[in-house]
């Protein structure tokens, strides 16, 4: 019978997701939009066309976030409270 760890199973999870957290802000960092001071049209519309593709790189970058921080929980609430039982079980 093979007995699972669970607080090393929960913190697993918490470091994995910390990890995409932390890519995930930094793809979401990298790709902000420029700033369009240009009286030129068509190097208006050449950035304005690359804010475009950065905002969608952003919303993944979000997602990314977002699935992470889910993650990020439910590990925290694995290893806490395989430590909850694990202090009840010496009592």
């Amino acid at each position: 019978m093979v007995i699972m760890d669970f607080k090393k199973f929960g913190n697993i999870i918490l470091v994995i997701a910390i990890i995409v957290f932390a890519y995930g802000g930094l793809k979401y960092l990298g790709n902000q939009s420029e700033e369009n001071n240009s009286t030129n049209l068509g190097q208006r519309l050449q950035t304005g066309q690359a804010n475009l593709g950065r905002a969608q790189k952003r919303n993944n970058a979000k997602n990314i976030m977002i699935y992470s921080g889910i993650g990020i929980i439910i590990g925290g609430g694995i290893s806490y409270s395989a430590e909850e039982k694990d202090s009840e079980e010496s009592n």
